[in-house]
């Protein structure tokens, strides 16, 4: 084997890994994280209210709940290449429309195509291609895949408030479109659905690394009374997990905070997130997810009562507490579910519950979005909203817990 073949032998696995990390970019980051951004300039220049601003993130959300059930189907008729490059010319589609939207129709169909793109470009989509060119440093493949969503915190925000500021929203969302295009574009010319497409084999080699695992603890089978339980408690975490970060900017905005100190911080949320989930992944291995629970869930419901608070500070500092805290303690939002299903379901229903459960959170974020929206409009303000945050956080902390503790998994390394 040449160097030549040698070297893209060993390099080529880490590049789809990055178009792994750009498909989040667009499909979660543009779609979903930043998306918020765009709530104040909205409500400035086209005169909707929060209620009506709500509704396209549930648009949103509505959208990837069909395309996510769809997905499993969709991927063995297509490509993940030719999904990849639709997904990208989905979102850039939904946006120009959102720049050329004056009225609640146009943006409301966008808002929904912003969705179904997102559902096709999901974290399921990435970690198929990851499975397939990686055996070996799966885990360290996904969770860089993952970091896309945070880098669109990181660099998208800023930008896209620096350009509907001192250009126009009209221009912000345009410019997105044609980085999506360009993306969807660099995405179609890198991927490749196997390893052997370009005669390579997968990172590892081609036997699958076998990974040492602790004893199983005897399967839970929970009664249909704590099966309800865990229902609500999922549910609880949809406001948080989907409505509170999009109702950041509208908070901070009637705050008295400018756009350019809310893209900032929404920049640190980015940066710090990212530390959070591998802290958070470390710590799980370390103290097991029963003490994650307590400290993360504790952290991030005392970031949604400070968000709650913004109204009562002067501008300035609290803004960073806030969403410092929320960072950090945000990680069980986007792995714990899994943890959940991993720890408190039959292992023959795993697959099933993580569906389940990721369904459910969306559910609840959608009547949490509505809702917000509602209270927003009828107080002046989302601090009734972070409060419901709080207190429904609070609540599935005590479900989840006790239901660890009777079945013995408070105890799991």
């Amino acid at each position: 084997m040449s160097p030549a073949s040698i070297d893209r032998q060993a390099v080529y696995p880490w590049v789809i890994c990055v178009a792994g990390t750009l498909l989040i970019f667009c499909s979660i980051g543009l779609c979903g994280n930043t998306m918020s951004v765009h709530f104040p300039f909205l409500a400035r220049e086209k005169g909707f209210n929060n209620a009506e601003l709500s509704a396209i993130t549930t648009l949103r959300c509505a959208g990837a709940f069909v395309t996510m059930g769809l997905l499993p189907r969709v991927m063995r008729r297509l490509s993940l290449r030719a999904l990849a490059l639709g997904t990208c010319l989905m979102i850039a589609l939904s946006l120009l429309l959102m720049s050329q939207a004056q009225g609640l129709g146009l943006l409301y169909t966008a808002a929904l195509g912003t969705g179904l793109a997102s559902g096709l470009g999901s974290m399921v989509l990435a970690s198929a291609l990851v499975r397939n060119w990686f055996n070996r440093r799966e885990g360290l493949a996904l969770s860089i895949c993952a970091g896309g969503s945070g880098l669109a915190n990181m660099v998208a925000s800023p930008l896209i408030t620096w350009a509907a500021e001192h250009i126009s929203l009209t221009a912000a969302f345009r410019l997105e479109a044609l980085s999506t295009v360009l993306i969807g574009l660099l995405l179609y010319a890198l991927v490749r659905d196997e390893p052997a497409n370009l005669g390579l084999r997968p990172y590892g080699g081609a036997a699958r690394e076998k990974i040492v695992q602790a004893p199983a603890l005897p399967a839970v089978r929970m009664s249909p009374r704590h099966r309800r339980l865990m229902i609500a408690a999922v549910l609880a975490t949809g406001p948080t997990n989907i409505s509170s970060f999009n109702f950041v900017t509208m908070q901070c905005a009637g705050s008295g905070y400018s756009p350019m100190t809310v893209a900032a911080a929404l920049s640190m949320f980015g940066l710090l997130l990212t530390g959070a989930k591998r802290i958070y992944g470390w710590c799980n291995d370390r103290f097991g997810v029963y003490r994650c629970n307590y400290l993360f869930l504790s952290l991030l419901i005392a970031g949604n009562l400070l968000l709650a608070l913004l109204p009562l500070f002067r501008p300035g500092f609290p803004i960073f507490l806030s969403l410092s805290l929320a960072a950090l303690g945000y990680p069980p939002m986007l792995i714990g579910l899994s943890l959940w299903a991993r720890d408190l379901c039959e292992p023959a229903a795993y697959t099933k519950a993580v569906a389940l459960y990721q369904q459910l959170s969306m559910a609840g974020g959608m009547a949490g979005t509505l809702a917000g929206g509602f209270s927003a409009d009828a107080t002046g303000n989302y601090t009734l909203a972070y409060i419901c945050c709080a207190l429904l956080l609070l609540f599935a902390l005590a479900v989840v817990q006790y239901l660890y503790r009777r079945y013995g998994r408070d105890r799991r390394a």
